[in-house]
């Protein structure tokens, strides 16, 4: 009996040793030179986490360290390691453990972080807002630059704003069905089943843009797979902005995807590195909340507005990044009359990184209005972020504000660009040509709907064409009627 209670207390007072180790702060050792001491982490839910892993291994002998991941744990970085950062991620809030490693060539520790994930925000709905409908082509607005300047086609065609026919067409015939885009469940989050969407994605619009107008080929040889696409080099011709200078020296591929679908990365694009950001109606895209969706989730709708911004500078996402647009896409205006526009931003850092993921006034853009020829015929002028500007001939005209160090390696910016037409004294649009380009269409639809929600109001002869019924009035009554009238032409 004494020898089993002299037991039972040793039992009892390794219990509590090994209690009071657990609370002793953890330190891993390999060698007895290299040292890792055991830290806690909080991000929030598709954050970016950045550990510097010199502020956590340490050798006493004063060697140089080279990092691994050993367990990533569902870590969904693009990159997990690059130099001594260790990149964690993920979409889904919960703990996590990943296992990162330090070696001097001749030894290794292994030490395991402990991170929790915070529930993020679920982002404003038009972040999403996928139709998953069928579409066999949708037209878009896609405005491509680089350090904060449009670029021009090998063709010269100005990237700015540009109005682009996207067809849906087989990613088999570019050697990726593994980036079909399926369904989901309410438009948001990973697929559910493999019920492929026929509708034209992000993916599409990048193909059929750079075949045309990076490869220069003629239209009908896009979107057909054998343009030879991926892997394509154009290390002969530098890539040219719409002022006729040299943005950048086409030393990349046109194209090269890393990783896998809804996380694929672009390596290469239009002859130009990773450094690169893409907006989708001058907002963030989301996936899922506080996760952005890549260019194979993303489906296009009629109206969309693309902007891709390429730059020399890679901090310029968190270091006053910005994507800048108007208040509206387009204007309409009457020759001789005054155009008061508003510049806006939305930031490149996110909200768990700080940011504000909201659009909010800019005041430090350049302004200018351009012509087809890429001439700037007119300067507006104002402060504060509203800028007016009297145009005095008909036409068509592009609106762009640009960072004021654009061209250079300072820039942050991504362009604003917005379409404007200018009429003759006494022209009226057609009844239900709302945006007064010329046509009835379902951007008309879209017009009249924002004016409805009162994010774009209607005013003069726009709000006049707005009465599709003529009672005089402009409701939802006059959405309902030109609604019916398309599905009528399209029937027809």
């Amino acid at each position: 009996m004494k020898n089993h209670h002299i037991r039972s207390k040793l039992r009892r007072f390794l219990c509590l040793a090994a209690a009071l180790l657990m609370l002793w702060p953890q330190t891993v050792t390999a060698g007895g030179h290299i040292t890792a001491a055991e830290k806690s982490y909080t991000v929030t839910q598709g954050g970016m986490l950045k550990i510097p892993l010199e502020e956590v291994f340490t050798d006493r002998e004063g060697h140089a360290l080279t990092y691994s991941v050993v367990k990533d744990d569902r870590n969904q970085a693009t990159t997990n390691i690059s130099g001594s950062t260790y990149f964690f991620t993920s979409r889904t809030a919960g703990e996590y453990a990943p296992v990162v490693a330090a070696s001097c060539g001749q030894e290794q520790a292994e030490v395991t972080l402990h991170i929790t994930v915070e529930p993020g925000a679920e982002g404003d709905p038009r972040q999403y807002g996928y139709d998953e409908t069928p579409a066999g082509e949708v037209t878009v607005y896609v405005t491509v630059s680089s350090d904060g300047v449009p670029l021009m086609g090998k063709d010269g065609t100005l990237l700015m704003g540009l109005p682009v026919k996207v067809p849906y067409f087989d990613l088999a015939d570019y050697g990726r069905q593994d980036l079909y885009r399926c369904a989901t469940q309410d438009g948001k989050g990973g697929y559910v089943g493999d019920t492929v969407i026929e509708r034209p994605t992000l993916l599409h619009l990048y193909i059929c843009l750079l075949e045309r107008h990076y490869m220069g080929l003629p239209a009908e040889k896009c979107g057909k797979g054998t343009s030879g696409l991926i892997g394509h080099r154009d290390d002969d011709h530098p890539v040219m902005n719409i002022n006729g200078e040299v943005a950048y020296e086409s030393r990349f591929g046109a194209l090269q995807l890393t990783g896998s679908s809804t996380s694929i990365y672009m390596k290469e694009f239009w002859g130009h590195d990773e450094n690169l950001m893409y907006y989708r109606n001058h907002m963030f895209p989301l996936m899922d909340t506080g996760w952005g969706s890549t260019c194979d989730y993303i489906l296009l709708s009629d109206g969309d507005t693309i902007d891709v911004a390429m730059f020399t500078d890679w901090s310029f996402y968190n270091n006053g990044g910005a994507f800048c647009c108007f208040d509206q896409d387009s204007y309409t205006v009457t020759a001789g009359k005054p155009l008061t526009v508003q510049t806006l931003k939305y930031d490149t850092k996110s909200v768990s990184d700080g940011g504000t993921e909201s659009f909010t006034p800019i005041d430090k853009l350049t302004l200018g209005v351009y012509n087809n020829s890429s001439e700037c015929v007119y300067e507006p002028s104002g402060e504060n972020g509203s800028y007016t500007v009297v145009l005095d001939k008909p036409g068509t005209y592009y609106l762009l504000g640009i960072d004021p160090n654009a061209g250079t390696e300072a820039a942050r910016c991504a362009p604003a660009v917005a379409r404007v037409t200018v009429r003759d004294v006494g022209a009226a649009p057609e009844g239900g040509d709302v945006n007064w380009d010329g046509a009835v269409n379902v951007e008309d639809m879209q017009a009249l709907f924002g004016h409805l929600c009162g994010e774009s109001p209607l005013t003069g002869e726009l709000l006049t064409a707005a009465d599709f019924n003529g009672d005089g009035a402009v409701d939802i009554l006059d959405y309902q009627a030109l609604y019916m009238r398309l599905l009528s032409a399209q029937k027809n």
